[in-house]
């Protein structure tokens, strides 16, 4: 009975150190959740766009999983129906947007989890008190930790004074980008503009097509020892597997009964 015992207690042992290996490396597999996304509901699409630059432009707000192709996706700009299928998806998904209710809520937490973002900026417009009047534009945080969305509205400055000519006024978000800086943004590292190299995905003309104006610093590629590797390229989880199957196999054999059947023999003389 005491190996039964200490059997059982070696298989034990064995399966929850590969059962904490494995969730240890599946958990390091996940990336960061950083920056934020600006997304338009509805037709507030030149509304967000402006927001996205000023967001886009500070690098400790800037995603590092997000292109300009999937930006100008999510504030509603079209989509060539040759696209890639993800940006097509992720069109669709943003046209599904209606506000705070459950199924949106839903599809932004999808988004945040696809782009490792720490929220989502909703941008929508409020019709004005009259025709002639502009519509008013707002922005709410969706926060992924919480699943809801941040109390702060944010509104985009206040336009100059118009002296002359009846040219439509641009929205601008300053303050509202540097309010979201303050809430949701991490420290940036400072490096020279001449080290600084474009985000994966972005083109040459990014910057001059409103893109983003601060690119953030490259980051440099990990030490030859501090690579990850997948759960099941390290021996130790292939030792502890097969350190489980020995102990399985020599519990199997104590515990089965070795008695040894009796044998009868049965000799005949001949008469």
């Amino acid at each position: 009975m005491t190996c039964i015992r200490w059997a059982r207690h070696i298989v034990g042992c064995l399966a929850a150190t590969a059962a904490v290996w494995f969730s240890a490396d599946a958990h390091a597999e996940v990336p960061p959740s950083k920056g934020l996304a600006v997304v338009a509901q509805g037709d507030a699409t030149v509304s967000a766009w402006a927001l996205a630059r000023a967001v886009y432009g500070d690098e400790a707000l800037l995603p590092p999983h997000l292109d300009e192709a999937h930006a100008r996706a999510l504030v509603g700009e079209s989509v060539a129906s040759d696209a890639p299928r993800d940006i097509r998806d992720l069109a669709e998904t943003r046209s599904a947007l209606h506000g705070d209710d459950a199924p949106s809520r839903s599809l932004l937490s999808g988004i945040a989890a696809s782009l490792h973002v720490r929220g989502i900026v909703v941008v929508e417009e409020h019709p004005g008190s009259s025709p002639e009047v502009q519509a008013i534009p707002t922005a709410r945080v969706f926060v992924a930790g919480t699943g809801a969305f941040d109390t702060v509205l944010y509104e985009p400055d206040p336009p100059p004074a118009v002296t002359w000519g009846t040219a439509p006024r641009s929205t601008s978000w300053s303050s509202a980008a540097n309010a979201l800086h303050r809430g949701f943004g991490e420290v940036a590292i400072a490096v020279p503009s001449e080290n600084r190299a474009s985000p994966s995905g972005l083109s040459s003309t990014a910057s001059s097509s409103g893109w983003s104006t601060v690119v953030p610093p490259a980051t440099p590629p990990p030490a030859e020892g501090e690579k990850k590797h997948p759960f099941y390229t390290s021996p130790w989880f292939w030792g502890a597997l097969g350190a489980a199957a020995f102990a399985g196999a020599a519990f199997y054999f104590i515990t089965r009964d070795s008695s040894d059947p009796m044998i009868q023999l049965q000799v005949q003389v001949p008469k």
